[in-house]
């Protein structure tokens, strides 16, 4: 809570400076003493391989300031060379619990 209490003035100020629309979210939340869906237990921390709520499902609040801005993507700069990037990502994620 010390946490969102510090940041919460500075992404205030964000939302008044940047134009357009806004989402402010976090990466994940933590279990305090959340129950698991599949055991009867207490669950604290990340444990790996219980997705519950709290783990897994994203906070967001997206803010409206003024009109909306228009994007447009650049042409890429460089050629990358093949990699397994795909499988590393998918690894990670069923880690965090995001993916199966």
């Amino acid at each position: 809570m010390n946490n969102l209490v510090r940041v919460f003035p500075i992404v205030r100020e964000l939302l008044e400076s940047l134009p357009g629309r806004t989402a402010v979210t976090t990466d994940h939340g933590n279990a305090l003493e959340g129950f698991a869906r599949l055991f009867p237990i207490r669950v604290y921390g990340h444990p790996v391989g219980i997705p519950i709520p709290e783990l897994t499902e994203l906070p967001q609040f997206v803010h409206q300031n003024g009109e909306r801005k228009r994007v447009t993507a650049d042409p890429p700069t460089e050629s990358c060379e093949e990699t397994d990037v795909d499988a590393d990502i998918a690894a990670r994620l069923r880690q965090l619990s995001y993916a199966e």
